[in-house]
């Protein structure tokens, strides 16, 4: 069926005769089964002989009826993907399926969330654009551009958009979250979702499929080969090839994806058993970590590239470094990226640490600093004392972080400033499109191909975008903390005793314990983009090194070594 054809037959459904409820149950049923037992083409002939595109006149049945419909398609075409070349007709049928999908929840998202929870709506438009990204990067290498940035951007806000309703299908939003991380290069944010989704669900088949596709990625973006990787890679294949609730073709990809690893390993001088005597060491290692370094392993709050994916013994240390565990580098220009991160690492570490007291030490430990500091009682509610001023502190650090990673990036690929012009990391990219340098950086930024991790940062800005951007107000609370006034109250609502809250100025007014789950957000933000940062650097040193004709090895030993 050609694709002209599939939307004239969507024009013609639309003055079809009304079908009972039982009918229209029936068909969803046998959707539903087709789907279950693998027969992908016959379900998909059948939804498109009963989808509906617009629903600009269907009643509460018939939104539900279609909006089932939708997502049913969205998940034959997200599992048959695994078994068919992108060259496959029924590969490319099912992508445009998927694109004429998206615009379904484009076009109908409002009278959709009249009959389901917004929740659930936003997971629905998020897993058809998910999907739809995991067709177009089968295809097209470039798809990580900014300019090609639409889809990966809207995937993502309508996950964050699902989980903030709290849904009932939590773990598979996170893990939709994660995937869509992924397809941006932001893997060490991913496998921390998928930690999460695991430590909730030890059998989640996707987190643990795709958790170790995530790590094969993360190994390609790093350079930096690990045994201790190759185990967890492994573990986790096996694990979903015997989650017996998933697809038989799944659970067979994830075996076949185990054996192929396995046989790595042995390549490498390991074995099996020798995977299952490490793996078994990891929670000792772990227990024996001091608590705050325990806190930031499982938090997502370290530098350790081992850490990442294992929190055994190997990642004791914030050991990030731009210089690889192994192989040639090549750039006079490592050095000085490598002090820069130096800097990076000590505010963020200074950071990670004021947060930690902020949230764990007891009452008693500022008690005295507090009784010393003698404030006026005025009736209020407020959040006033060390405590709240280290909280305020590792928010503030964290964008001074970001901006000089900022800074960073424009030395390393020279890209064109306005004099006078400040560099902010949240739009400094694209800026205003306004000045030669910046149509000339937009330009440059697209045209630098073979560094994923230099995209990923560039994603991670738009999540502070002042205009657009999920966390926008995060800029808005950082320019209070630094220039005006913000306060922190308990309960829902400050108490504004005497008219001490009125001013003519703007004063920003948020809950305590919403201000610390988002301070713990704000850093895990900021520890990725280290990452990203360092992994960017290491790849513009790895293609200086292959422009050479020889290179060397840099050594750089570690400051403060412990006894």
């Amino acid at each position: 069926m050609s694709w002209c054809t599939v939307v004239r037959e969507f024009l013609r459904k639309l003055s079809r005769r009304k079908m009972t409820p039982d009918e229209l149950q029936n068909i969803l049923n046998e959707v539903d089964r087709l789907y279950g037992v693998e027969e992908y083409e016959s379900a998909v002939t059948l939804i498109l002989n009963h989808l509906n595109l617009d629903l600009s006149q269907a009643g509460k049945l018939e939104i539900h009826f279609n909006s089932n419909l939708a997502g049913l398609l969205v998940d034959v075409a997200g599992a048959a993907k695994h078994s068919l070349a992108e060259t496959d007709p029924f590969f490319l049928k099912l992508e445009k399926c998927l694109e004429l999908v998206v615009e379904f929840f484009k076009i109908n998202l409002d009278k959709i969330q009249r009959i389901y929870s917004q929740g659930s709506a936003n997971y629905n438009y998020a897993n058809a654009v998910g999907t739809l990204l995991d067709y177009k990067r089968s295809v097209n290498p470039d798809h990580l551009k900014p300019e090609m940035g639409d889809l990966l951007n809207l995937a993502r806000k309508q996950s964050l958009k699902a989980l903030g309703s709290n849904p009932k299908n939590k773990l598979e939003v996170l893990t939709n979250l994660a995937h869509t991380l992924c397809k941006c290069s932001r893997v060490v944010e991913a496998v921390q979702i998928y930690d999460e989704v695991l430590r909730e669900d030890p059998n989640f088949f996707e987190a643990l499929y795709s958790r170790s596709l995530d790590l094969q990625y993360l190994n390609m973006l790093t350079s930096s080969y690990s045994i201790k990787m190759l185990y967890e890679i492994a573990s986790g294949f096996r694990k979903a090839s015997l989650v017996e609730t998933a697809l038989p073709s799944r659970r067979q990809s994830a075996s076949r994806e185990y054996t192929e690893t396995i046989q790595v390993l042995r390549e490498s001088d390991s074995s099996p058993e020798e995977m299952e005597k490490e793996l078994s060491t990891n929670l000792a290692e772990f227990e024996a970590h001091p608590a705050a370094r325990k806190y930031y392993l499982i938090n997502g709050l370290s530098l350790s590239e081992h850490g990442i994916y294992c929190h055994c013994a190997g990642a004791s240390r914030d050991n990030l470094s731009i210089l690889k565990t192994s192989g040639n580098i090549g750039g006079n220009f490592i050095p000085r990226h490598e002090y820069i991160l130096n800097q990076l690492k000590t505010e963020f570490s200074q950071a990670r640490l004021t947060y930690y007291r902020a949230v764990t030490e007891p009452n008693d430990s500022y008690e005295r600093h507090d009784f010393e500091t003698c404030l006026s009682e005025l009736g209020g509610n407020e959040r006033l004392g060390a405590r709240s001023e280290e909280l305020k502190s590792s928010f503030r650090q964290c964008f001074g972080i970001l901006d000089r990673i900022a800074l960073g990036v424009c030395e390393l690929f020279d890209f064109p400033i306005e004099k006078s012009e400040k560099i902010y990391f949240e739009n400094f990219w694209k800026g205003r499109m306004e000045t030669p340098e910046e149509i000339q950086r937009w330009e440059k930024l697209n045209s630098i191909s073979g560094n994923p991790s230099l995209f990923a940062l560039y994603y991670q800005s738009t999540d502070l975008n002042s205009k657009e951007g999920e966390w926008k107000k995060f800029k808005a609370w950082r320019n209070a903390l630094e220039h005006g006034f913000f306060v922190l109250h308990d309960g829902a609502n400050p108490v504004n005793s005497y008219g001490m809250l009125d001013s003519k100025f703007p004063v920003i007014k948020m809950n305590y314990g919403e201000f610390e789950n988002k301070t713990k957000d704000l850093l895990g933000f900021t520890r990725s983009a280290i990452f990203n940062y360092t992994f960017c650097v290491r790849r513009e040193g790895e293609r200086t090194l292959h422009k050479q004709k020889t290179g060397k090895l840099m050594k750089i030993d570690k400051k403060m070594r412990a006894d």
